[in-house]
């Protein structure tokens, strides 16, 4: 089994050659797979079942690692490929969270969050097709698409 606090660094690493190089002494099926050859999505299929952190862990590792917070908005910031997920700062100290779609389609799928570590934590588990934050785990509201 994975140690919680090394399962929460591996999924909050910006990229997931870095998440690679956090899980592979604790997951040796891993060792098979090659960052930038294999697709991010088998790589992310293959270790979702090591994990077992809940949405509370994650946003309370989050609440105590505000530079993870800041590493993960710079990285959705040098983003240059759609469709992806973002974070950006927004207006009032706020976050948005959401999704840029390929093409001439509306960004959509959009949260705005007031604290940080709530806002990156609903990225990494958009990021990773888990289960968004619901509105008892964090507090949220829904932004209108947009082009």
């Amino acid at each position: 089994m994975i140690p919680l606090n090394i399962q929460l660094q591996a999924i909050c690493q910006p990229k997931e050659s870095q998440a690679y190089n956090v899980l592979k002494p604790y997951v040796p099926m891993l060792i098979g797979w090659i960052p930038f050859v294999e697709s991010i999505e088998r790589f992310q299929n293959r270790i979702k079942r090591y994990f077992n952190f809940s949405a509370e862990d994650l946003i309370a590792y989050l609440k105590e690692r505000p530079d993870t917070c800041k590493a993960l908005l710079m990285y959705s910031y040098d983003k240059r490929w759609t469709p992806s997920t973002f974070i950006e700062e927004w207006h009032n100290n706020q976050y948005r969270v959401g999704w840029v779609p390929s093409g001439e389609n509306a960004i959509n799928q959009i949260r705005v969050f007031a604290d940080f570590a709530e806002a990156a934590a609903d990225y990494v588990l958009f990021s990773w097709k888990y289960p968004r934050l619901t509105k008892e785990q964090a507090k949220w509201f829904e932004m209108e698409s947009y082009r």
